[in-house]
């Protein structure tokens, strides 16, 4: 149980961290990104990708890293809740 809140933490912290670089990249060329997390902040950075073929594939290489860490705490959270119920 520990094992899986400590994990689940550093994949949090991984989140917050890489939404943020996304930010500060996009800024370093022009895209302001609104507030939002998850699925909004996704489709929000995919909106203002610019025309440019390098900077786009960047993009949706570190979104696609990002909803991979995100889908791994999602199951993590899971885990914990069932495992809450079975301890009652």
């Amino acid at each position: 149980m520990r094992a899986l809140l400590i994990t689940r933490d550093q994949l949090v912290g991984m989140r917050t961290a890489l939404i943020n670089k996304i930010r500060g990249l996009a800024k370093t060329v022009g895209i302001l990104i609104g507030p939002g997390k998850g699925v909004t902040f996704a489709r929000q950075v995919r909106a203002q990708l610019p025309d440019d073929p390098i900077l786009s594939s960047l993009f949706e290489t570190l979104l696609t890293i990002l909803r991979t860490i995100q889908e791994r705490s999602h199951g993590i959270a899971k885990q914990l809740s069932r495992k809450a119920v079975w301890s009652f």
